[in-house]
Parts: structure tokens; sequence; C-alpha cells
């Protein structure tokens, strides 16, 4: 099974981690403000906690998103699935 999890900025609050069930739609974002990852079952748990670690730089960096940074802030999906 596929899970779909999400790290995203929401402006004027913060970024967050989300599984689908507890995301905001995402089509009132702009796309560099949020990434989705399609994971699969055995890769769910250590991906969302290294997501949760990201979002916890992010907001104690106070990183907020652009279109010019936002290849420097979300991860591609093999990174968080490596060391697993």
């Amino acid at each position: 099974m596929i899970h779909d999890l999400y790290l995203l900025y929401i402006p004027n609050q913060d970024w967050g981690v989300f599984d689908a069930s507890s995301c905001p739609d995402t089509h009132r974002f702009p796309d560099y403000l949020f990434r989705q990852y399609d994971v699969l079952d055995e890769d769910r748990d250590g991906v969302f906690a290294k997501l949760k670690d990201i979002q916890g730089k992010l907001v104690r960096d106070k990183v907020v998103p652009n279109e010019d940074n936002q290849s420097d802030i979300f991860p591609e999906l093999s990174d968080l699935i490596e060391g697993e």
C-alpha cells in the first residue's frame, strides 16, 4: 500500500508534516510551499520521522519557502528512504 505524506508550509502558521487524512487541501497552496511523498508501507514510519526532523529544523531556522529556494528545502524521496 502507498501512503501520501506531506511536508507543508502554511503561511501565518508554520511547517507541518501530514498524512493524507490530516493534510489541508494542497490545491490552495502554490507548489513551492509543499511536497507530497508517495511512500510504501515499509518505509512510512522512517520517512515520517525524517520529515518531522526536517520540520523541526525548518521551524527553528525560520525558513520560508519561495520559488527560488524550494529545491534546497524539500528532499527527494530517495534521500528520505536511504538508511532505512
